[in-house]
């Protein structure tokens, strides 16, 4: 169990990281200088993941279920609306929470935490 839950951890970060970079990229033309930020800590009772871009954001018509399958702001014939859900799907296998909002700097920040004790331990708790 302890090899696979970095390996989730990876997939997470993977997929946050992903989206920020295309948000990002895709609203250069409106930022002059398109960033992302990500921030990891473990010194609390939490595993803190924060993934922050300047890319255009979640539309409002979305926003409500951006972490359910298939729903994507995207605008391009490849598959998406997948990775959302699959870090959906993964904080709450390992018992955690995910949350996202547009911040004061009209950027986009999405973050995960995950109980220290949880991602340590070798058996995790199933999830009702």
């Amino acid at each position: 169990m302890k090899k696979i839950l970095p390996k989730k951890i990876v997939t997470i970060l993977g997929n946050l990281i992903d989206n920020a970079l295309l948000a990002a990229w895709e609203n250069r033309n409106q930022q002059p200088s398109p960033f992302i930020s990500i921030y990891i800590s473990d010194r609390s009772q939490h595993i803190m993941i924060e993934v922050e871009d300047n890319g255009i954001g979640v539309p409002s018509e979305i926003e409500h279920n951006i972490l359910e399958f298939g729903v994507t702001s995207k605008d391009t014939d490849e598959q998406n609306g997948v990775g959302l859900y699959l870090v959906k799907q993964l904080v709450d296998y390992m018992n955690g929470s995910i949350d996202w909002e547009r911040t004061e700097d009209n950027s986009t920040l999405f973050s995960v935490y995950l109980e220290r004790k949880v991602v340590t331990d070798e058996k995790i708790k199933p999830v009702l």
